[in-house]
């Protein structure tokens, strides 16, 4: 029986995100099926955000 998940991924544009990512996209389990990847960065938005810097002080 095939199990279908759907997995969020928090930051997805830092380097360990892309890697799991494309592990996650490699990979073909017997029993379970990635359906669909989700990834969620604020690095897009940080001008939106005021965000100048990753740093905060």
């Amino acid at each position: 029986m095939m199990v279908e998940e759907v997995i969020a991924i928090t930051g997805g544009s830092g380097f360990l995100a892309q890697h799991l990512i494309s592990y996650l996209q490699r990979t073909d389990h017997h029993e379970r099926a990635v359906v669909e990847i989700r990834t969620i960065d604020r690095n897009p938005f940080n001008k939106f955000l005021g965000i100048t810097s990753n740093f905060l002080f």
